[in-house]
């Protein structure tokens, strides 16, 4: 008797080698996410310093308000939240959600302070990596 379709031998084989096959991938596959995860949150903490950045522009005098050790100086500075940038119209927050959400671990960065300061007559911004979830 001539039966057509194969054994159980063949098909277990075929799928132990699919197994082995996505066991090499899936770890690649990983690491290029975790590193594309990675690349947004310095373009995303990027576009937060350079709209600091603009609002320490415009608001020059409320650089004036406060004391900020920065690099291990004192100087005047003001200590601003994503969160008033994106109310003050200077960051848009992701998809109009009102959060500004952290892609390597999904949590809001909209409380995350940023220090902006003068420095040589220009305006500069710091990310205040203290914060848990902002470095």
């Amino acid at each position: 008797m001539n039966r057509r379709g194969f054994t159980l031998v063949e098909l277990l084989s075929v799928l132990v080698l699919i197994g082995l096959l996505l066991g090499l991938a899936i770890p690649g596959i990983n690491k290029i996410s975790s590193n594309m995860k990675k690349k947004s949150y310095s373009k995303k903490v990027s576009l937060v310093l350079s709209a600091a950045e603009l609002w320490g522009q415009d608001n020059k005098t409320l650089l004036q308000d406060d004391i900020c050790s920065i690099n291990e100086k004192k100087m005047s500075c003001k200590m601003v939240t994503i969160s008033s940038l994106i109310e003050n119209n200077y960051l848009d927050s992701d998809k109009n959600s009102g959060e500004y959400i952290n892609p390597v671990d999904n949590s809001d960065m909209k409380n995350c302070k940023i220090f902006i300061y003068i420095e040589n007559n220009r305006v500069y911004a710091e990310l205040d990596n203290s914060v848990e979830n902002c470095n």
